[in-house]
């Protein structure tokens, strides 16, 4: 298909076991699915899809890319989705146990009445996601579900030359949410979600130059800059979390996080607090909290070296008797409104 323009059809292009090539292909107003493939080879090169949804007869996104055997081969570069009524902007998915290649690039999702982008459940490793914005969708901007995927590319010699991962703003749910998957992402940005800026759920994430502001105001709840939860494992490093309604991060239900060159400032609660967690934080800043930098319940704290607790409103530091320190050093506490800690005094930290 090349170079086309339909309006109100649907499903206004749909596939089965094809091989579909789709460049320049604009869709207006389907009342449900505009584009479907059930399995197959596809390739989408600057798709543009507006409007529609309006029938309600499915929950299919507007793009659904869906395999129920063989591998996933996707190749996408170029796709813009707005305000879809009822459904995902974009959802791949594949039931199948071969893994394939997927590879979206250069996506623009936005007003869908549900996530922005929902993936999975996808197998193998060889699944990559880069240069993607996804905002003002009724649900989470970017889902993630029993899948394997990579967002952004980090470039370790350089990190100036980073390839641009996911911008998730204004979203009714969270920024960025995961579960039992495994997700490393680099160059996000996360901000002014209902939700969280992400959550981690039963899921191993390596989460790299982040930006997280202004979460979690305007729902039932305040919610946090990051949540690590449920048996999840995350390292979050190169990051500045701002703003939350509630915390900045959260690590709790026997999560794991190493937290490193993270600033956590101007939370709504705590900068971090972790419960019925394992936490490593280095060179972490915790500033100006309206509660206290650091709050910790039974909680095996590995590391804690070289941060600095300042101008937090209560506490730099609360620990509670359950809570265990391997190793406490170079930090500094300065002008933290009731003291440098509250319950650490059997913790040396200076």
């Amino acid at each position: 298909i090349d170079q086309s323009v339909y309006t109100y059809e649907y499903p206004t292009v749909s596939t089965s076991d094809c091989t579909l090539y789709v460049n320049g292909l604009e869709i207006n107003d389907s009342s449900d699915q505009a584009l479907r493939t059930l399995g197959g080879e596809v390739e989408l090169y600057d798709v543009v899809v507006s409007g529609g949804g309006s029938g309600n007869q499915s929950t299919d996104g507007a793009v659904e890319i869906e395999y129920s055997s063989g591998a996933p081969s996707v190749y996408v570069a170029g796709l813009t989705v707005s305000g879809h009524q009822t459904a995902p902007g974009l959802r791949i998915s594949s039931s199948s146990s071969t893994e394939g290649s997927v590879s979206v690039t250069d996506a623009i999702i936005s007003g869908s009445g549900s996530y922005g982008i929902a993936v999975g459940p996808l197998p193998g490793s060889n699944n990559t996601f880069s240069e993607i914005e996804s905002t003002g969708n009724a649900s989470d901007g970017f889902y993630i579900s029993d899948a394997e995927i990579a967002i952004g590319e980090e470039d370790t010699s350089d990190p100036a030359n980073n390839t641009a991962g996911l911008q998730s703003a204004y979203n009714t749910g969270h920024g960025l949410y995961m579960v039992d998957s495994t997700v490393t992402a680099v160059e996000l940005v996360l901000s002014d979600n209902i939700g969280s800026g992400a959550e981690i759920n039963n899921s191993s994430a390596d989460l790299a130059y982040l930006t997280v502001a202004s979460n979690g105001f305007g729902g039932a709840t305040p919610h946090d800059g990051i949540t690590v939860t449920q048996n999840a494992s995350a390292i979050l490093r190169e990051a500045a979390i701002t703003g939350s309604a509630a915390n900045g991060i959260v690590v709790d239900s026997n999560a794991i996080a190493d937290i490193d060159t993270v600033s956590s400032a101007s939370n709504g609660l705590h900068g971090i607090e972790g419960t019925d967690a394992t936490l490593s934080i280095s060179a972490v800043t915790l500033e100006s909290n309206v509660l206290s930098g650091l709050n910790v319940t039974n909680c095996q704290v590995d590391t804690l070296d070289s941060c600095s607790f300042t101008s937090n409103s209560e506490y730099g530091m609360v620990c509670d008797v359950a809570s265990t320190f391997t190793t406490c050093s170079g930090n500094t506490f300065t002008t933290n409104t009731l003291g440098e800690s509250s319950g650490c005094e059997a913790v040396t930290c200076n």
